[in-house]
């Protein structure tokens, strides 16, 4: 699966210029958490991939659903093939631009806007959202905090388990990525 992710990100990013600066990373943090009247569902993923160009200031995020791990695996079992379909929809994506004009060439913190289309279960969503870019060195760091709806992409819930998961959730995305030096 990471060398399908990787391939993704070289074929992504060869339509940039040579002597850009390409930022790669094969691991982060994505977290959501459901804060529902009757339960709290948190789901962590340590296995996606992510790039991002200098010059263009494009950030892609590419997210196998089945790495969202649980503490309880029925849990696991009913987000993968219940929610989020993850046989028919096995990946979400973040493909979006900073919007601010920030000199990420060098060292330093800027709060930022990204504006882009999050693809999820089958439906993209064009979204803004706030976040943070660090730079330090050779490494980019992002984190950003925001809510997904989940009728936005389409996901059921089950009247059954109404009162159970929130119909909005909050998404906590950090990854560091590393200049990619041919």
């Amino acid at each position: 699966m990471m060398k399908k992710l990787l391939f993704f990100f070289t074929a992504s990013f060869l339509t940039v210029a040579a002597s850009a600066q390409v930022f790669m990373s094969k691991t982060g943090k994505v977290r959501f958490y459901s804060d529902a009247p009757l339960e709290k569902i948190e789901a962590i993923s340590t296995k996606f991939a992510s790039g991002f160009s200098l010059e263009k200031k494009k950030l892609i995020v590419k997210i196998p659903i089945t790495s969202f791990q649980f503490k309880d695996p029925l849990m696991m079992e009913h987000f993968n093939e219940n929610y989020m379909e993850s046989g028919k929809y096995p990946e979400a994506i973040l493909n979006g631009i900073i919007n601010e004009n920030v000199d990420l060439s060098k060292d330093g913190s800027f709060n930022v806007t990204l504006t882009g289309t999050i693809e999820m279960h089958g439906v993209s969503q064009q979204r803004t959202f706030k976040g943070v870019v660090k730079r330090t060195g050779n490494t980019i760091s992002l984190r950003s905090i925001f809510k997904v709806k989940l009728d936005d992409h389409k996901i059921s819930i089950p009247k059954i388990v109404v009162g159970k998961i929130a119909e909005e959730v909050e998404v906590t995305f950090e990854t560091e990525l590393k200049l990619n030096e041919k």
